[in-house]
């Protein structure tokens, strides 16, 4: 397994496994929503066995790279995947990402966050052994009847500096 920083070329197989781990209707809704992403700036990475892309992650910085806060956006991996530690090296992979670009602005991250489905237990459960903790509940937040749980992390709390 290999792990590396997504192109605009990998268009194609990221939005396959965005179209088989998200609530997309078509492979041409993920390609539309990975290109709209790349222009707002999201930062992807890949996990690739041979030349197939198996998983996708995303993140973002926040506002300004002073106030030291990423938004982890996506995790994805293909069902025939799951369960073999893929997320967890895109997860990985990632955090040295965004450690590198705060780095790289003279400051470190100070806090990471998602949001997950509140009827995403397998989600919660898994951003729990990453380190997360639950931190808010936004009601009906993306969709009507389905609340939204905001978990956070504090990377150099949990033993992950961004100089490790």
């Amino acid at each position: 397994m290999r792990f590396r920083k997504a192109e605009e070329n990998d268009v194609a197989q990221v939005a396959r496994v965005l179209a088989k781990s998200y609530n997309m209707d078509s492979e041409a809704e993920a390609a539309m929503a990975f290109r709209r992403e790349l222009r707002q700036e999201k930062n992807f990475v890949v996990a690739e066995e041979g030349d197939a892309v198996v998983g996708v992650a995303s993140w973002q910085m926040h506002d300004l790279p002073k106030h030291m806060l990423a938004e982890l956006h996506r995790i994805a991996v293909m069902p025939e995947y799951r369960g073999n530690g893929v997320a967890r090296g895109l997860f990985d992979f990632l955090l040295e990402d965004c450690n590198a670009f705060y780095k790289q602005n003279g400051v470190c991250l100070r806090k990471m966050f998602l949001l997950t489905h509140n009827s995403n237990a397998r989600a919660q459960r898994f951003y729990e052994k990453l380190g997360f903790s639950f931190e808010a509940k936004l009601p009906s937040h993306y969709y009507d009847r389905e609340d939204e749980i905001v978990y956070s992390m504090f990377p150099e709390k949990k033993g992950r500096a961004a100089d490790a």
